[in-house]
């Protein structure tokens, strides 16, 4: 991206804060004060130095082993045996206490904190030296002595300064744009990130590609098992990429940033640099829905799986809530308590829950979910009509729970009788009284029954 064209992003970004005068008399927006700028400013310089130092002690390392200087290379990587990164770190620290602490100091964008300042290009360094070498830098490193070991030492000597070269370019472009005012949002501080100011970054990169063609060697898949390889073409592509896209791993980890830096390394979206966010699940992440932010879909702002009902984190996509377990407002299955849902929530009162059989008969949980509908318990409930508690078929209230009626087989009421059937001419009519003279039924010793009065 070149000088002019990341001016007219930032230029694109202006919003009000505060204002000042340029020479020419016109009045620019500022997102930022003075010092919340010096904060900002500062805590990037100091961080990015920690980078720096971090990726010089790299190179010392992987040389010092090609001469077999040091025993173990990670253990090198790894370590502070000069105590300059601690010393690095330490500034930070003192920046953020010297600059940043006050409540008139709130940058509203481009700021995290200390810590995270000062371990984040630690781990971007660390993770580009073993991007080129492999998970185990020891088993690359070449300590014959011939063109493998000097192509080694020379080639990652070349990618930590073209990182370094990407973190100064960014706090130059912020700088400056903060001070003009025409960054004004993270998004403007995004864009800074491989502006190419004054090309110093091509210049790295073209060192890079100078480094490589200088190397007499048989195989840089061989000579570097890491994540580039091929041809010397494929290898110095892959060594720009892997050292552009770490510097901005680390910057978007030092600010806050959300940048693609996927496409910052090679301009295309193809999960070159491993990032929380990229989109692309890499070594140590368990998802990667494409940002860095916990929104509610089961992956974490750091790529973890969270979908799990029960970790106390409610996903939105798909949970309605996550109590870490049953609680008055939210069912063990992630879901909100409501009687008819199926799942029976004894700390939010309920005593059953039997779903869509709720109130369908005796044995189903009634309609409130507060009791099982059981006939005999002095309680009408569900689909009983009566519940009188006894045994006793023929008192009004059958023993199922039912209002006596003619044909259910139990004499009660008014009932002069009651078979149970639909038989009119069987002893015993529909209408549950038995047979007489009259009534049209040809019924017991009757020989005809017109039902009528007329002889």
């Amino acid at each position: 991206m070149t000088a002019t064209r990341i001016h007219s992003i930032l230029v694109a970004t202006i919003a009000t804060v505060m204002f000042v005068t340029t020479g020419a008399g016109v009045t620019t927006a500022l997102a930022q004060t003075s010092a919340e700028q010096k904060c900002i400013n500062g805590i990037n310089k100091a961080a990015l130095k920690v980078a720096s130092t971090v990726g010089k002690q790299n190179a010392k390392c992987v040389k010092d082993r090609t001469k077999q200087k040091v025993t173990d290379v990670d253990v090198c990587v790894d370590g502070d045996t000069k105590l300059k990164i601690s010393k690095a770190v330490g500034k930070v620290v003192t920046t953020d206490t010297k600059l940043c602490t006050g409540v008139s100091v709130s940058p509203p964008f481009g700021f995290t904190d200390a810590a995270t300042a000062g371990q984040a290009g630690q781990d971007a360094e660390r993770a580009l030296v073993r991007l080129i070498f492999g998970t185990t830098i020891q088993a690359a490193i070449s300590t014959a002595g011939g063109g493998d070991s000097k192509c080694q030492a020379s080639v990652i000597k070349a990618a930590e300064k073209l990182a370094a070269t990407v973190g100064k370019d960014f706090v130059k472009c912020k700088k400056d744009g903060l001070k003009a005012g025409t960054i004004t949002s993270a998004a403007g501080l995004e864009a800074c990130i491989g502006a190419n100011l004054k090309l110093k970054i091509d210049k790295a990169k073209a060192k890079v590609a100078k480094t490589t063609d200088k190397c007499s060697i048989g195989s840089f898949s061989t000579v570097f098992p890491g994540s580039c390889g091929g041809s010397q073409a494929a290898f110095t592509a892959c060594v720009q990429a892997k050292a552009a896209g770490q510097a901005c791993v680390a910057i978007n980890e030092i600010d806050g940033l959300g940048a693609n830096c996927d496409l910052v390394d090679d301009g295309i979206i193809n999960g070159s640099t491993p990032f929380c966010g990229n989109g692309f699940v890499d070594a140590g992440e368990a998802c990667d829905d494409g940002n860095a932010v916990d929104d509610g879909n089961g992956c974490d702002a750091v790529c973890q799986d969270n979908s799990v009902c029960g970790d106390g984190t409610t996903q939105s996509v798909f949970e309605d809530c996550d109590d870490a377990g049953e609680s008055a407002t939210c069912d063990a299955d992630c879901t909100n308590v409501a009687c008819g849902d199926g799942v029976t929530n004894t700390t939010a009162g309920e005593v059953c829950d039997d779903g869509a059989n709720n109130d369908t008969g005796e044995g189903f949980c009634t309609s409130g979910c507060t009791s099982i509908q059981t006939c005999g318990d002095s309680t009408t409930e569900g689909t009983e009509e009566c519940d009188d508690g006894n045994a006793v078929n023929e008192d009004g209230c059958t023993n199922v729970c039912t209002l006596p009626v003619c044909g259910d087989g139990i004499v009660n009421g008014t009932d002069e009788c009651d078979d149970g059937n639909a038989v009119d001419d069987d002893g015993c009519t529909n209408a549950c009284t038995l047979p007489v003279c009259g009534d049209s039924i040809v019924n017991g010793t009757d020989e005809c029954d017109d039902g009528n009065a007329v002889d």
